[in-house]
């Protein structure tokens, strides 16, 4: 059930995650609460993913109520669990190397959203679809990374094609309306 929960979700970020920043900011929490949640031991899945899907739907209402300060933990917390998720795919499983990539992707999350926001709406996006996508996919250790690099790809390209369409669709709408 997790695993079609992760595919799900991760679909939707892949394809949305910059139109749909409360289910951006959810999934993120909902990464995080997962995350948070194996540390503790809970008596069936069921529970687990009820905990992480509480504090998904913390972090969407909290993206709705506070959006400026939600850009910038959400950027932190989407770049520190993908970067987490993208070592955990290349091996990296020591405890410090798991601290310091979260803490080099939070970085470059923040980074990215103050600089480039729908941009980094969109890598971030993108990127933690893909990890979520191949997450809740039954594959061998050496399929997971090429999979997640084309699906990650497929992300930008096609939500930077919707933003683009969208940046040419308002210019058409002012050159009409002077």
């Amino acid at each position: 059930m997790l695993g079609l929960l992760n595919i799900a979700i991760g679909g939707g970020l892949l394809l949305a995650g910059r139109r749909l920043f409360w289910l951006f900011v959810g999934a993120v929490g909902f990464l995080i609460g997962l995350e948070v949640a194996r540390l503790f031991v809970f008596p069936s899945e069921l529970i687990l993913i009820l905990a992480a899907l509480g504090l998904g739907l913390a972090f969407a209402l909290f993206a709705v109520f506070v959006e400026s300060v939600a850009i910038g933990v959400a950027g932190f917390l989407g770049g520190g669990i993908t970067m987490l998720r993208v070592a955990a795919l290349w091996g990296f499983d020591t405890n410090a190397l798991r601290l310091v990539a979260f803490i080099v992707g939070g970085i470059i999350g923040v980074i990215l959203v103050v600089w480039l926001f729908n941009w980094a709406l969109i890598t971030i996006s993108s990127v933690a679809g893909a990890s979520m996508i191949v997450s809740g996919l039954f594959l061998r250790a050496g399929e997971r990374p090429l999979l997640f690099l084309g699906l990650a790809f497929l992300g930008i390209v096609f939500q930077g094609l919707v933003l683009q369409r969208e940046g040419s669709a308002r210019k058409t709408k002012h050159d009409q309306n002077p």
